[in-house]
């Protein structure tokens, strides 16, 4: 069991990282829009969480071999609201360019408009980054998928 656990926090540092330094590479190229240093605490916790929330779901959903609702439940704490709170942040530092002492103000200070901007994004959060990754990981889980009896092998 502590090898499984080992395993699986080291796979989601290493996703984490290398969602963070994919994010760094390709956000300026894509939106045009600056990364300050101080943002990538913001990212990288973000990719951690989600990256949590998959591991938790992949594991419960494999364990009942169908949708599971505490693996839903899992993913949607972590990858949902844990990872939106980090994503809300990586926002508001990169659109009005704060580091990170002065976007934790934001957050701290201004809670009514942190928590506006948390809440309009949440929805699409759960859509892309809950239910999207639930049904690939059923899907991947059940008997009957190749993929399944490929990664088997």
């Amino acid at each position: 069991m502590s090898n499984s656990i080992s395993y699986t926090t080291n796979s989601e540092i290493l996703s984490a990282a290398l969602s963070t330094g994919n994010e760094l590479i390709m956000r300026p190229g894509l939106t045009g829009s600056r990364i300050k240093v101080a943002t990538i605490p913001f990212i990288y916790f973000r990719e951690a969480s989600f990256w949590q929330g998959i591991n938790f779901n992949k594991q419960l959903t494999r364990e009942s071999q169908s949708i599971n609702i505490t693996a839903i439940a899992c993913q949607g704490l972590f990858g949902g609201v844990i990872a939106n709170i980090f994503d809300t942040l990586v926002g508001h530092s990169i659109a009005h360019e704060k580091g990170f002492k002065e976007t934790c103000k934001w957050m701290i200070n201004k809670e009514s408009n942190f928590t506006n901007v948390f809440k309009q994004s949440l929805l699409s959060r759960m859509i892309s980054c809950v239910l999207t990754p639930t049904i690939a990981i059923t899907i991947i889980n059940s008997p009957h998928s190749p993929i399944k009896k490929w990664l088997d092998k």
